[in-house]
């Protein structure tokens, strides 16, 4: 059974065809094999499964968000005055507000693109960068991103729920310290 393609797929490997050599007479490399991020230590298969996972989150970035800057700001009440259109903003109706969300929503839709675009490291390498230098513009200190660490790694705990397992809490872990890293970096740059 199987689409024609692939039966004849199947039958060329039966027949002995393989992919053409290399130059070293080696077989070539599988093009459509993703390659390894050489700026984050996990495998293609990781950040496979980062993607996968992610897609739950996609489908709650702006609760994912909000948990993630209420438990920032509520750990660290000092960041919110760098925020100018949120600083005046009276905390029972801060984490509601239009500005608060329409900042929560920026913020994970860029998280979202920077995670979706993985495999084009380079270019997400120095985006996540331009973001983190973003951070300059507020005139906050870059200690905000070793304190997101952990208010992020809880919302996507709460998020996801019995989907984030250990495996999953690795690989979020490893993720996270490479953002947050990349964007120090960028602001410090």
């Amino acid at each position: 059974m199987g689409c024609a393609s692939s039966n004849e797929a199947k039958e060329a490997k039966g027949n002995g065809v393989s992919k053409p050599a290399g130059d070293n007479g080696e077989a070539a490399p599988d093009p459509a094999a993703p390659k390894q991020n050489p700026y984050l230590s996990l495998t293609p298969k990781d950040v496979f499964s980062l993607k996968m996972s992610w897609k739950g989150v996609r489908r709650c970035l702006e609760e994912t968000g909000t948990s993630i800057f209420k438990l920032l700001f509520d750990a660290h009440p000092e960041y919110l005055t760098h925020y100018e259109k949120l600083k005046d903003i009276p905390k029972d109706r801060l984490y509601s507000s239009t500005p608060f969300l329409d900042y929560v929503n920026g913020v994970m839709e860029t998280m979202d693109i920077h995670v979706t675009e993985l495999d084009d490291a380079e270019k997400t390498h120095q985006n996540i960068k331009r973001h983190g230098k973003d951070f300059k513009k507020i005139d906050i200190a870059d200690t905000i991103f070793k304190d997101l660490r952990e208010p992020i790694l809880k919302s996507l705990e709460q998020i996801l729920g019995d989907r984030y397992t250990d495996r999953m809490r690795n690989i979020y872990e490893i993720f996270i310290d490479y953002y947050l890293k990349t964007m120090t970096d960028g602001y410090n740059s």
